[in-house]
């Protein structure tokens, strides 16, 4: 069955109403449209932030040096695994998680400042 012998025929757009707009008509349209600034609504949420307040060289801690069991440190490593900013850095988290060498929590404090924190 064709699509102008079926029920939904008379649904479907023409095919002068379905024709594909080329590059250069793209391109046109987006030329023709304005890119003059637009004003920034007064709302809190477009307020611009203030780093002023925090050094671009502060690295967030964690709170790592304060932990006084393995078992602490090691959910603190587990939970910076599913951070973002740690992806390229899962690896060595793991390997400290696993601690495999059977470092002491003051050299796991080491190597998770000198390695993860950098």
């Amino acid at each position: 069955m064709t699509p102008s012998g079926s029920a939904d025929a008379e649904f479907l757009p023409s095919n002068s109403e379905t024709r594909k707009q080329t590059a250069a008509e793209f391109v046109a349209e987006l030329d023709a449209m304005g890119d003059e600034p637009r004003a920034i609504p007064d709302l809190a949420c477009f307020a611009p932030i203030d780093d002023s307040d925090q050094s671009s060289d502060e690295v967030e801690d964690y709170g790592y040096k304060e932990l006084e069991t393995m078992e602490g440190f090691k959910l603190l490593l587990q939970g910076l695994i599913g951070f973002e900013d740690m992806y390229s850095k899962r690896g060595m988290l793991q390997s400290m998680i696993d601690n495999e060498q059977g470092w002491n929590l003051e050299t796991m404090k080491e190597a998770f400042g000198a390695v993860i924190l950098k």
